[in-house]
């Protein structure tokens, strides 16, 4: 493998780096996913029902710590306010959701790259339609609109109804995320026990940098009650990989380098640039220069490859994002292989650290 995302050969280049501390320290690269990494929204004030006692057991799901995705391991936590814990929408599903609202406007105020909705629907039975819908607003007054399609049949099948033991788990765009037991259904001992199920369908914004402000959860009139339980996001990460035109160089060869840097994020960060040795024990840094927020694209530098003597030796380009404390944000390596011609001076006369500290002055 010569580039790409490889954290585990990131973490033993840094390793020997650090080790080496000849010319400059680096600070080590850790990212890790974390429940820190995802965001609750907080949907208390706008939870309007208890459980209907024919359905779930709270005491089953419903606790203060944080639930995880079976399928995805996203964490979901669950708000209440007075003993209420759900969203429901207007419906008449045996009398069910007939006096609830149909929109339910949810305040958001954020950026985001993605969106998990954890919910369900009392349907009863598959149909063809789109029994709710999703309406992301942003700040330029633009807006999107997400359906909760019902259809068996259709790509964006992305619910259905509670009971998993009547219809389909996996859906074609949503995943179980939770399923709990029932010993029995309606109050009716006859009849059979019924697995509550909530999915969740994940949702990846075309716009992850431009403010959300308001989600609205809306009714399409049917008689099924559409509901929404919890939402967890997540913001758009700095992102940066390093690529070279080859693996190979030799003496007058031309190099090309490039490096794709997103920063979607509202603050600034700093992109630093290093160039590893191991063979000799060099690091030397090539630049460090500012990001500022929403930069994206791609910068490319050539130079041309001088005559280093007649050893041979790897090299490895470092690259990282950081952010005001110097936690690293993202991180990505490149090596490549010097072959010197037969015309080259004598490794004595090299001095590997000077040499490369002069080709980076030339590299445009």
């Amino acid at each position: 493998m010569k580039s790409g995302k490889n954290k585990g050969m990131i973490a033993v280049l840094l390793a020997s780096v650090i080790a080496i501390s000849t010319l400059v320290a680096i600070a080590p690269a850790a990212v890790i996913a974390t429940p820190d990494d995802y965001i609750f929204v907080d949907l208390s004030p706008y939870v309007n029902e208890n459980w209907y006692d024919h359905s779930y057991s709270p005491d089953e799901l419903y606790t203060d710590t944080i639930l995880y995705s079976v399928s995805s391991g996203t964490p979901f936590k669950i708000f209440t306010n007075d003993d209420k814990y759900r969203i429901v929408l207007n419906g008449n599903w045996h009398g069910f959701g007939e006096d609830k609202p149909s929109v339910v406007s949810i305040n958001f105020q954020d950026v985001a790259s993605e969106i998990h909705f954890f919910g369900h629907c009392h349907i009863g039975m598959p149909t063809t339609e789109i029994h709710a819908k999703y309406v992301i607003h942003y700040e330029d007054g633009s807006s999107i609109e997400i359906p909760l399609n019902g259809d068996p049949d259709s790509q964006d099948y992305n619910i259905d109804d509670w009971c998993c033991n009547w219809w389909n788990k996996n859906l074609t765009k949503a995943v179980v995320a939770w399923e709990g037991t029932i010993g029995i259904w309606d109050g009716n001992p006859s009849k059979p026990s019924k697995n509550p199920l909530f999915r969740e369908f994940i949702w990846q914004n075309p716009y992850p940098t431009m403010k959300i402000t308001s989600i609205d959860f809306v009714d399409t009139g049917t008689v099924q009650c559409p509901q929404l339980l919890a939402i967890t996001y997540k913001k758009a990460a700095p992102t940066i990989t390093i690529t070279t035109d080859k693996f190979k160089y030799c003496p007058d060869d031309p190099m090309t380098i490039s490096i794709d840097i997103a920063n979607p994020t509202e603050d600034s960060v700093a992109f630093q640039w290093y160039w590893v040795v191991p063979q000799f024990s060099v690091c030397v840094p090539v630049m460090s220069v500012p990001i500022p927020a929403g930069y994206d694209d791609t910068v490319n530098f050539s130079f041309t490859i001088p005559n280093w003597g007649s050893t041979p030796f790897g090299n490895v380009f470092y690259v990282q994002l950081i952010d005001a404390s110097s936690a690293v944000l993202d991180a990505d390596v490149i090596w490549w292989a010097y072959s010197p011609s037969g015309e080259a001076m004598p490794a004595a006369k090299v001095d590997i650290a000077e040499q490369i500290r002069k080709t980076i002055e030339k590299i445009e």
